[in-house]
């Protein structure tokens, strides 16, 4: 069984469950290493939580959260200074182009002025 997604391009690509799966597993390990200590639920900096936000980058409010999480990491704020534990460059990389690359599907698959 494939999963059928849309690219920018209006081309048809299919992508295997099990790699739908494997990135969303990367993605979760990765805020559970380097995000939950201080953005989750015995600790909220900022007043952000990533424990309880939802992956659903087709709906603004929740995409906005994204678009700052996103920003921070890749912009090397966060984790901040004083964090246990710091991603690998190549860790970083693979989360950035994870989200981006969900954030574009989501984007191409919304509604006009949806996201």
């Amino acid at each position: 069984m494939r999963t059928w997604l849309s690219i920018a391009a209006g081309l048809m690509v299919t992508v295997s469950p099990c790699l739908l799966a494997e990135t969303s597993q990367m993605r979760q390990a990765f805020v559970n290493q380097y995000c939950i200590d201080c953005h989750g639920a015995k600790k909220q900096k900022g007043d952000f939580r990533m424990d309880e936000l939802d992956y659903q980058l087709g709906d603004k409010p929740l995409r906005e959260q994204w678009d700052l999480v996103l920003d921070y990491v890749e912009f090397e704020d966060m984790p901040e200074e004083e964090a246990k534990h710091f991603p690998s460059d190549e860790e970083r990389a693979a989360f950035v182009d994870n989200l981006r690359s969900d954030m574009e599907t989501a984007d191409s698959q919304a509604p006009i002025g949806k996201t």
